[in-house]
């Protein structure tokens, strides 16, 4: 008999670390605080693992197809979710693997929690458990995608709802409302 292992929530924090791995493309704008980075290299990479992981590892072009290849196979597997398609197997055997190796440990100090990461290996391991736990944990449409045009930005829905449409209602929901207005006004028909 196989039993399913139901976890607690999983902390806002990880579900956002792991939404903005994947989230593919760069979206900013100067009056919203939103911004994706696009993560693809070492010097973009290294960065975000500072912030997300206090750490001084220095990431390498090497480790950089290693992000990339993770990074592919979380973006096709959530895409997959959205869609309510079957997951790939072979996106999802990599995924386990990699979550298998071992993770980044949280040491307590006195002023916080820093992270025991000797190498590379360990904070893709720890990206992938927690891809792992998004993707298997969530219901159905908890995860979307942005449906802000030219916007590839994932999001974790936590309305009451589960209406939410945009990453951002400054950027993205804006931008449509804004459009939807001007054709309204030019007598073109709203694309809603």
């Amino acid at each position: 008999m196989q039993y399913r292992m139901k976890f607690t929530t999983m902390p806002k924090w990880s579900m956002d670390l792991i939404l903005e791995f994947i989230s593919i493309n760069y979206s900013t704008n100067k009056r919203s605080k939103l911004s994706i980075p696009k993560l693809d290299s070492p010097e973009e990479f290294g960065s975000w693992v500072r912030k997300n992981f206090p750490t001084d590892l220095t990431v390498t072009e090497k480790d950089m197809a290693a992000v990339r290849e993770l990074k592919a196979a979380l973006f096709r597997l959530t895409c997959a979710k959205i869609a309510v398609e079957p997951l790939a197997e072979e996106d999802c055997n990599f995924l386990n693997e990699q979550a298998a190796m071992p993770r980044l440990l949280p040491a307590l100090k006195v002023n916080g929690i820093t992270w025991k990461c000797p190498s590379m290996s360990e904070v893709l391991a720890q990206i992938a458990y927690l891809g792992v736990r998004l993707l298997g944990e969530l219901r159905q449409g908890q995860i979307r995608k942005c449906a802000g045009e030219n916007c590839n930005i994932f999001f974790y829905d936590t309305t009451g709802n589960g209406h939410r449409r945009w990453c951002s209602m400054a950027l993205c929901g804006n931008r449509t409302k804004v459009g939807t207005y001007n054709r309204r006004k030019r007598g073109e028909k709203a694309e809603d």
